[in-house]
């Protein structure tokens, strides 16, 4: 089952999203493996899962190795319960032992779906974060007194990337009297349909708004959701833009524009999402573009902001030195010269660098490709509404959002909408400014998108429905 421990560098999640990654594993297939049934590192791995379904988060980031608890960059319960939802309990299904790994592959009900996970205990009696085979998302339904129906979509149907997602479409929509159709598309990462993060599903908020308001919604899971392993096997470092966003939401887009109840077709996307979404309504010749909680800027330039506001407010808060601030702070200043000098790397250089030791430049050089601003400015029929909350402090109003302002100055096919309060799901920000204003672990009090948002997106839609 095991050959060999890769290194994998994939976003997180939707929001902690755009620039946050961490550092995952996966392994290889191998058929000289055996099965043992006394395994002495058992107990290691019922009392990490027992300690999941406690949600005991510190016991069970206390049982990984070392490297791998310097390798996560926020809290593990983002990274378990951020995505799946608590894990309400488990069954062992499988044990299996190789080159002093062992292997305990287990069934678990989470509280958004059910999976198949491996454990995975080294020689040492340390634990691997958990590693995903397959996991059935099960997003939110249509609520008893809805006026719109959810049907089932498969996106790339009979491919080997296809995914799950549901359109949401008011009754009594028909070729006779069609309805516009906005898609959703999230932000970095391994995000499902709802775009889900602990009990928040901005995603969901927004089809139920909108489909409640004579729109039809497309939301499906992302490929990395669906698919994570399979590409990590295939393509490693070559992981693009072009398969974590272009190619499934072309597809998406193909299946709206052949429905004949559905008019005319826009695209949102979600920060990470919101970058390349211009680029998508050019190639698919969509009637409109939605950019929410996004950056006109390449990955590196927001990783290096985000990682010197961290920097500064552990000084504030105490938690380092200033000398230790001045060291990374001078760490940051070089690895952000090696990302600068990636037009002149060759291609084995670019599909072998790390910019910031997170992501592959291969991958840093298709987000430049598909920056916003250019798509837009060329694309003078194509409307374009950009969202943001002031309280968003992954992409801020003075980092991101301005540029947006400058750069579309004057453009009359451009609409942006500053909002008071909201973080970067949308949603009500509770964090205080000051110390400690980037704590990530605000997204897990439960919120909704915040419904000024949602109204002004069916509005603009509706100002550019023929």
């Amino acid at each position: 089952m095991l050959k060999r421990v890769k290194k994998l560098i994939v976003p997180l999640v939707l929001a902690t999203g755009l620039a946050m990654f961490t550092t995952a594993c996966y392994y290889e297939a191998d058929n000289n493996i055996s099965e043992v049934t006394n395994v002495s590192n058992e107990s290691i791995a019922l009392t990490f899962l027992n300690n999941l379904v406690a949600q005991d988060y510190d016991a069970v980031t206390d049982m990984l190795s070392p490297e791998v608890q310097a390798a996560i960059t926020v809290p593990y319960q983002l990274l378990v319960s951020g995505r799946f939802g608590e894990m309400i309990d488990f069954n062992v299904l499988e044990t299996m032992e190789h080159e002093g790994f062992q292997i305990y592959t287990v069934s678990a009900n989470h509280g958004k779906g059910s999976g198949v996970h491996q454990v995975i205990v080294d020689a040492d009696g340390n634990v691997m974060p958990l590693q995903t085979i397959q996991f059935a998302f099960q997003p939110m339904m249509p609520p008893a007194n809805a006026t719109y129906t959810a049907e089932a979509v498969v996106i790339g149907e009979g491919t080997m990337w296809a995914l799950e997602g549901l359109l949401t479409i008011p009754q009594d929509t028909s070729a006779e009297n069609p309805v516009p159709a906005l898609i959703l598309m999230p932000g970095s990462g391994a995000n499902n349909m709802d775009s889900s993060l602990f009990d928040n599903r901005p995603f969901f908020d927004i089809a139920d708004y909108l489909s409640s308001n004579g729109i039809a919604v497309l939301r499906y899971n992302e490929r990395a959701f669906t698919h994570g392993i399979q590409i990590a096997q295939l393509l490693g470092t070559n992981f693009t833009m072009q398969e974590e966003y272009i190619e499934d939401a072309l597809l998406a887009a193909e299946i709206l524009q052949g429905d004949p109840r559905i008019s005319q077709v826009f695209l949102l996307g979600h920060s990470l999402g919101g970058i390349v979404a211009p680029r998508i309504a050019e190639e698919a010749g969509l009637d409109g573009v939605v950019i929410m909680a996004s950056s006109p800027r390449p990955l590196h330039l927001i990783w290096y902001d985000q990682s010197v506001n961290i920097i500064r407010d552990r000084v504030d808060t105490g938690t380092i030195t200033q000398a230790e601030a001045d060291a990374e702070l001078a760490m940051l200043a070089t690895q952000l010269e090696e990302a600068k000098n990636m037009p002149n790397m060759t291609q084995e250089e670019l599909a072998t660098t790390f910019l910031f030791n997170m992501f592959p430049a291969t991958y840093e050089l298709s987000v430049i490709e598909s920056l916003p601003l250019p798509f837009i400015a060329r694309n003078t029929n194509t409307p374009v509404l950009i969202l943001q909350g002031d309280r968003d402090f992954q992409t801020t109003v003075e980092d991101d959002f301005q540029i947006f302002l400058d750069g579309t100055a004057g453009m009359n096919h451009v609409t942006t909408i500053l909002y008071e309060g909201l973080n970067h799901l949308m949603m009500t920000a509770y964090r205080q400014h000051g110390p400690l204003v980037l704590d990530v672990m605000e997204y897990i009090i439960p919120c909704r998108v915040d419904t000024k948002v949602t109204r002004d997106i069916v509005n603009w839609i509706n100002n550019n429905t023929n």
